[in-house]
This record gives C-alpha cells, structure tokens and sequence, in this order.
C-alpha cells in the first residue's frame, strides 16, 4: 500500500505537469530523488510510463494509458481505504462512548487540534446523537467528570493526569 501510494503521487505529477525533472517530482512528492528514480524505473518496467529522450540531458517521462488506468485503481482502492478507516473510527467511538457511559461519564470533550480526524469525530458523536464540545489543543480543559477524547498523542499526555481520557487513535 504505502509503495503503491507513492506510485500514486508520481504519477499525478506526471499527470498534471509537463516536462518535469525527477528533481521536481521529487520536490512535489517529498520523497527522496533516489526513490523517484527507482520508482519510475519500476512504472516503466511495468508499462506505465515511457520514457521520451528530449536531449542527450534531459528526459520526458509520459503516462501510458496504462498508467491512467493504474491511477484510477490507485484512486478506488485509497477510496476504499479511507472509508474502511473512517467506518472503523466511526464504531470504535461509538464503543468508547458506551464503555465511559456504564463507567458514569456522560459529557464528551473533543480536545485536539482542528483537522479532519476532528471532523470524523464530530460525524461520528452526531451520527449517535451525543452531545459534546469541543476544546482546542492547548486551551484550558475543564475540570470535572468528563470523558476526554483526543487524537494526539502531546494532548493524551497534557490531559491524561487530572482527566479521563481516551487516545482515540490508539483504540482503533
């Protein structure tokens, strides 16, 4: 999966640029000059992209309509991935929730940051119809018996203390 998603970022840059340098991809993916090379080496053998000598010095890599086709693959299955990880989040929390509810805790507090696992959270309490709020990482928590549910490991240990709190990413 991994090696298959960094295929995946290769070949939107090919995809969406023309003319780019492995220097470039490399610069746009983040991975490593070294990787992009091998990887583009891999994606010819396999008849992906084919390789257009413009000069004795410069290269251009083309996308294959085999490549196209792997892209849309690649597309399906990190699609696929994700709902899988977002339908699995959704019944962990819903399990979290029922586990801290026959412990006594009745009021939720999402403590982190305001990003997407945030947003998945929130789906996931409305879904089931929980109440809670939200705290922004770094803001004062309030005291009292409330189930703490974070996604960083920095608030996990800030909160952990003094509170109930539940790592959520760490149940799954």
């Amino acid at each position: 999966m991994i090696e298959s998603l960094k295929e995946y970022q290769i070949i939107t840059q090919l995809q969406e640029g023309t003319d780019l340098t492995q220097r470039q991809i490399a610069k746009n993916t983040g991975l490593s000059l070294g990787l992009v090379n091998l990887l583009l080496q891999r994606m010819v053998k396999k008849g992906l992209v084919q390789i257009e000598k413009l000069n004795a010095r410069s290269l251009r890599y083309i996308l294959t309509p085999k490549g196209i086709a792997e892209k849309v693959r690649l597309t399906c299955e990190y699609l696929k991935n994700s709902y899988a990880q977002i339908t699995s989040l959704m019944e962990v929390v819903a399990a979290v929730i029922a586990r801290a509810w026959r412990q006594g805790y009745r009021d939720v507090i999402l403590y982190g940051p305001g990003d997407e696992v945030l947003q998945i959270l929130k789906i996931a309490l409305d879904q089931q119809e929980i109440e809670y709020r939200f705290f922004r990482s770094g803001e004062e928590p309030p005291m009292g018996q409330f189930l703490f549910i974070v996604w960083t490991l920095e608030d996990e240990k800030r909160l952990a203390p003094d509170h109930h709190v539940v790592n959520i990413l760490k149940v799954l």
